[in-house]
């Protein structure tokens, strides 16, 4: 089940809105009825975001005209944390660069070696040990432990099974890292 209201209302609302406040409440709601039922005997049940979010200040907006010649510009488009200039043809090699120019905080998803950007990972169920904190763990490893939680056979992927083992109760079940 995925519930996307979280992150479209911090983006619509901001991170310190009111509104997302409420989404998160509704959310919290949800996994305390999963975790006062004996579901979490029977099924493993795992929460997750893919990213974290973090607030972006109008002070670091660069107005992108005013350090760009736009006739050199066909299309604009933006894309989350990133935002792609396309040159028109024949002005590929312009001299003006942005490389250096454009230091944002990201919406979302930018670097996840900040603590704002990074996702939340919480688990419970038959094959999730308890009262268990982790270190940090990655999306490519996450990809890994719910194959293995779900008896799928995961394709080939970049996750490392040592990152994720230690979460199960019995973490010496036979795996195969790809």
């Amino acid at each position: 089940m995925m519930y996307a209201d979280v992150d479209v209302t911090g983006h619509l609302s901001g991170v310190n809105s009111q509104k997302l406040n409420e989404s998160i409440i509704q959310v919290s709601r949800l996994f305390e009825l999963i975790l006062d039922s004996n579901i979490r005997e029977e099924v493993n049940v795992v929460f997750l975001s893919d990213h974290g979010m973090a607030s972006v200040s109008d002070t670091n907006i660069i107005n992108i005209t005013s350090v760009v010649d736009m006739s050199l510009i066909t299309d604009i488009m933006e894309a989350g944390p990133l935002t792609y200039i396309y040159p028109r043809s024949g002005k590929e090699n312009e001299p003006k660069t942005l490389k250096g120019l454009l230091q944002f905080k990201a919406h979302h998803g930018y670097d996840n070696a900040e603590k704002d950007m990074r996702g939340i990972f919480s688990a419970i169920g038959p094959d999730f040990k308890t009262q268990l904190t982790v270190p940090p763990i990655k999306m490519v490893d996450v990809y890994q432990l719910i194959c293995h939680v779900t008896g799928i056979h995961p394709n080939p992927h970049n996750g490392t099974w040592a990152h994720v083992q230690s979460m199960l109760r019995d973490n010496h079940q036979v795996h195969v890292d790809l």
